[in-house]
């Protein structure tokens, strides 16, 4: 052994040597290259109903904005390596603040959706700040990418690595299962022209040194693995596998609440040991949970399928398959939140919306072994099939797609009840993007249907579901160019759920949809969520500036009336100055309209 290592220390110190004497004889190397590219967006838009913080369908708001957002990409350049550095800047049009100053992050704590008080939620879903009177705007650029691109030498031509914070390049089909950016490695290796590897590894949260350091969060990971293949042209299919791990809570763009099981720390804990933080004070925050039996929540998923595309002269198809399986583990609830009118615990003032805490117990209760850590099974599957069809200025296309989900009397809440809703790795809210301005993104972005954060499992944009009912969606669309720079296009959208809502339940946006009783007694109600419509232009009106216009009327279904628990705001004063909590009904929904112009500049 002794002697290996001194042959390769000599081997490395010749090496050494000679490589330096050999650069001096080389011709010049590669001049190093800087270009900035990316698009400027100054976008207004007015909307009915759309409800992204509050999340009440039944009580109108509307609301007339304008906003920049700019994301411009500095890459650097040195022979087939590169530096990208990517920005981002959104801007509200005018001070957003109660106070009419935005001098601080957010104006305030940013409100958490779903009867979120009004003078505590900051800046406009998903802006970062505002220019407000001589537009002094601090602290308002994010960094969205810092990565580094190199050819791997030791790899067939063609092949890659990226090595920061990233884009996902993991399914040709917007969050089918990873989309948006990451921080981690990305691998792809060219093995011949029609086969190429990619590996994707993302390190979603650190726990560095650990619990009794004052490190809370778990180390939690995904990997993901695809293979390109082209058998021949026009033909591409990506068979792909992917594996999540989950230590306690995580972000809410892994896992969101849904069913009534909260994404709390108390619900996935971290830890079982109860180790206080050195120098911290005695509260929840700082001293974990203790368990029965000790040991952490932890979540393994697995997603196994394929993503394919196909193209044959004026047509199109991209089908696309996953299949979902593995375990998650929580503490199982000894008390839960009702509604009022429940038979569990019926409270005075039984109005819709009002709530009250049930007991189910310890030991074998309802949910089981309440108060311990419960494992809980996953099986679920993702079916979404887009094709069309382009003649001349005409095309015309379609799309299908449907999640499996739990029916309302399997109690999620229960580990012995299996779960059957798909879950993403993170969708970026674009599950469906482009398709519609309402029930989807579109022109407007930041403005869809229950889009606020705080309410992410009752959003199918992030959910690529409602709840934990799954998704049953269609949709076509059509664009037909006047011009080369004009074009007029329209879309129709319904949207069902897979399995039947529990309308008696309550709406939060924290645990989702909570049913009103246990298991069989829970009710069934509908499976409507909605059908869109929308019409609209582009206008490529000078090189790298286009416009768009667009309107959308959407029918809300009886599958988005559960009520909710706190309105918006959550209390009213008398003239004695008593305060009284409102709870809002949601069992009258209304429908949602919107208008919304985008100039673009792209660079």
């Amino acid at each position: 052994m002794r002697k290996f290592l001194t042959v390769v220390a000599s081997v490395f110190v010749i090496v050494a040597l000679v490589v330096p004497s050999a650069d001096a004889q080389a011709p010049a190397g590669p001049s190093p290259k800087v270009t900035i590219n990316g698009l400027v967006d100054n976008v207004t838009s007015w909307g009915r109903n759309i409800s992204t913080r509050d999340g009440d369908l039944s009580r109108v708001d509307k609301e007339w904005y304008a906003r920049l957002r700019a994301r411009p990409d500095i890459t650097g350049e040195l022979g087939s390596a590169k530096f990208v550095l990517g920005l981002e800047l959104d801007l509200t049009y005018g001070s957003t603040c109660p106070s009419g100053n935005d001098v601080s992050f957010r104006c305030s704590t940013e409100g958490g959706g779903l009867g979120t008080p009004v003078a505590v939620t900051g800046q406009h879903s998903g802006t970062f700040s505002a220019a407000d009177m001589n537009t002094d705007v601090p602290a308002s650029l994010e960094v969205k990418w810092a990565y580094t691109e190199f050819a791997l030498p030791w790899a067939p031509s063609g092949s890659i690595m990226r090595l920061g914070a990233q884009p996902f390049t993991v399914t040709h089909k917007l969050s089918a299962l990873a989309t948006g950016d990451f921080p981690g490695a990305y691998v792809s290796i060219a093995l011949t022209p029609q086969i190429k590897v990619n590996l994707t590894y993302a390190q979603i949260e650190e726990q560095s040194t650990g619990v009794a350091d004052g490190f809370f969060r778990g180390d939690d990971f995904a990997f993901i693995g695809s293979v390109d293949i082209s058998p021949f042209k026009g033909l591409d299919l990506r068979p792909l596998y992917a594996y999540l791990y989950v230590n306690g809570a995580t972000s809410t763009d892994v896992r969101s609440g849904r069913g009534g099981l909260a994404v709390a720390a108390a619900q996935f804990p971290t830890t079982g040991l109860g180790t206080l933080v050195p120098g911290a004070g005695t509260t929840a925050a700082n001293f974990p949970v203790v368990l029965p039996n000790g040991g952490s929540a932890i979540e393994e998923r697995h997603t196994i399928g394929l993503d394919a595309k196909w193209t044959y002269g004026p047509f199109y198809l991209d089908p696309t398959f996953l299949y979902q399986w593995g375990h998650r583990d929580f503490v199982v609830p000894t008390t839960v939140t009702v509604p009022c009118t429940s038979s569990i615990a019926p409270a005075a003032g039984n109005v819709p919306g009002c709530v009250t805490t049930a007991s189910v117990g310890t030991g074998f209760g309802p949910f089981g072994n309440g108060g311990n850590l419960g494992r809980q099974t996953m099986s679920a599957y993702l079916l979404d099939v887009t094709g069309g069809w382009r003649s001349g200025p005409l095309l015309i296309e379609g799309r299908f797609s449907y999640t499996s989900g739990n029916k309302a009397n399997e109690d999620v809440r229960d580990p012995r009840q299996n779960l059957h809703y798909f879950q993403a790795i993170s969708t970026d809210a674009q599950w469906w993007g482009g398709w519609g301005e309402i029930s989807t993104i579109g022109i407007d972005y930041f403005n869809s249907l229950l889009a606020d954060n705080g309410q992410r499992g009752l959003t199918p944009n992030f959910a690529v579901g409602y709840d934990k009912y799954g998704l049953i969606r269609g949709g076509a669309r059509a664009s037909y160019a006047l011009t080369p720079a004009f074009t007029v296009r329209g879309s129709v959208i319904p949207t069902y759920t897979a399995e039947k809502v529990n309308n008696d339940g309550i709406k939060a946006g924290g645990s989702g949809v909570t049913p009103g009783n246990f298991g069989r007694a829970i009710s069934e109600g509908s499976r409507y969520l909605g059908t869109e419509i929308d019409a609209g232009i582009t206008w490529r009106f000078a090189p790298g500036l286009t416009f768009d216009l667009v309107g959308g009327y959407m029918f809300i279904g009886d599958g988005y009336s559960s009520a909710l628990a706190t309105a918006n705001p959550a209390t009213t004063t008398n003239v004695n100055g008593a305060t009284t909590a409102i709870n809002r009904p949601d069992t009258n929904v209304k429908d949602v309209s919107t208008v919304a112009a985008r100039v673009r500049y792209s660079f």
